[in-house]
C-alpha cells in the first residue's frame, strides 16, 4: 500500500506543478495584457485635483511657495488687483497662503475626499477666496487692500487659472527629464 500511495502522491504533485505552471503562464500574459492597457490610457486626459509639485515634503512645499510667489506677484503687477504697501508682504502673503493650501488640502483630501470628488477641485477654489479675502479684510488692513469688493474673487481665478497651467507645464517637462534620466541609467 506505501507503494501505492507514493505513486498517487507523486501523481498528485506532478499535477499541482503542471497547475503552478499554468498559472504563472496566466499570470505573464495578464501582465502583459495589463502593460498594454496601461500604455493605451497614458494618453487620457487627467486632471490631479491636488496635484504635487513632488512626492518629498520639503520640495513640494519649497517650490510651491516659489510658484506661488512668483504667480502673485506677477499677477498682482500685471492685473493691479491689489494695493500693497511693502514688496516684502508678497512673500509673507505666499509663505502663508502656501502654508494654509498645504493644510487644507491636506485635510481635504484625507478626511473628506468625497467632498473634493464631488466638487470637482472646487472646493479648493473656495478655500483660495477665503484665503484672500481673510487677508484683505482681517490681517492687512494698512498695508494690503484689494481694489474692489470682486477683486479677490477675480484674483483667485487667474490665479487658479494660470497655476493650473504652469503646474501642468512643469510637471510635463519633470516627468520628461525623468523618463530620459532612467533610458540612459538602462
Amino acid at each position: 500500500m506505501d507503494d501505492k500511495d507514493n505513486k498517487d502522491l507523486r501523481k498528485e504533485i506532478e499535477e499541482l506543478e503542471k497547475l503552478i505552471e499554468i498559472v504563472k503562464e496566466k499570470h505573464k500574459e495578464e501582465k502583459k495584457d495589463f502593460k498594454q492597457s496601461e500604455r493605451k490610457l497614458s494618453g487620457a486626459i487627467r486632471i490631479d485635483l491636488a496635484t504635487k509639485y513632488s512626492s518629498n515634503p520639503v520640495i513640494n512645499i519649497i517650490t510651491s511657495l516659489l510658484m506661488n510667489f512668483i504667480l502673485i506677484y506677477a499677477i498682482n503687477r500685471l492685473f493691479g488687483f491689489a494695493e500693497i504697501r511693502y514688496d516684502y508682504l508678497y512673500v509673507v502673503i505666499s509663505l502663508a497662503f502656501t502654508l494654509y493650501e498645504e493644510l487644507y488640502k491636506e485635510i481635504l483630501i484625507r478626511r473628506f475626499f468625497k467632498l473634493v470628488i464631488y466638487s470637482s477641485g472646487l472646493i479648493f477654489f473656495f478655500m483660495n477666496v477665503i484665503f484672500f479675502y481673510m487677508i484683505d479684510l482681517l490681517v492687512f488692513k494698512m498695508f494690503f487692500s484689494f481694489l474692489n469688493a470682486f477683486y479677490p474673487l477675480l484674483f483667485a481665478a487667474t490665479f487658479g487659472i494660470i497655476r493650473l497651467i504652469v503646474k501642468n507645464i512643469y510637471l510635463f517637462f519633470i516627468r520628461k527629464i525623468t523618463v530620459i534620466t532612467s533610458k540612459k541609467r538602462s
